[in-house]
């Protein structure tokens, strides 16, 4: 394979920042592979929401919220402080909350959430995820923290330990006694 092939192989696609609405923006790394993440995510129909037949409206909820809004809210987000996106996740899933049934067998309450970018336009959970780059493992850990601790900053169970090394040096005390009397 020759370099122009392996060039070819990583190259992305080009994308017209202006037919998107995202004239505003300079076209820069971030803001072009951000741009292509979005269109590889939303091309692979990731989006679970199509609607049932049954519906007036048969876009999915990327298709709804439009690629501009979907960008600035992805990049606004991308530009909070860990701390700052869990108290604003975890208000959004306050709000997204509908049902909190307590189940008489398990003892275990059950949350349901109805997601969403705004009072407006509901999203699926992947497309939900895909705004605010986390997984679901980070969302159910949210979730858990959120209705055990409440709306509480989380903070690391190692916070203000001192580290633990497995390696520590050993001083025999025939080393470390010269040393002192001196």
């Amino acid at each position: 394979m020759s370099l122009n092939e392996d060039l070819n192989l990583d190259s992305k696609p080009v994308y017209n920042l202006i037919e998107l609405g995202l004239e505003e923006y300079e076209e820069n790394e971030l803001v072009l592979n951000t741009v292509h993440d979005l269109m590889q995510f939303f091309n692979q129909s990731n989006c679970k929401c199509r609607p049932k037949s049954k519906s007036k409206d048969l876009r999915t909820c990327y298709e709804k919220v439009g690629f501009k809004n979907f960008f600035e809210r992805h990049l606004q987000i991308r530009a909070l402080e860990k701390s700052e996106l869990d108290l604003f996740l975890k208000a959004q899933l306050m709000a997204f909350e509908i049902t909190n049934i307590k189940l008489e067998e398990a003892q275990k309450e059950k949350h349901n959430f109805r997601y969403a970018y705004n009072s407006s336009y509901p999203l699926c959970k992947p497309a939900f995820l895909k705004l605010y780059s986390i997984n679901e493992y980070i969302l159910s850990i949210l979730q858990d923290h959120l209705y055990s601790k409440g709306l509480v900053e989380r903070i690391h169970g190692n916070t203000g330990r001192a580290a633990k090394r497995e390696s520590k040096v050993f001083l025999d005390s025939s080393v470390t006694f010269p040393i002192k009397n001196i």
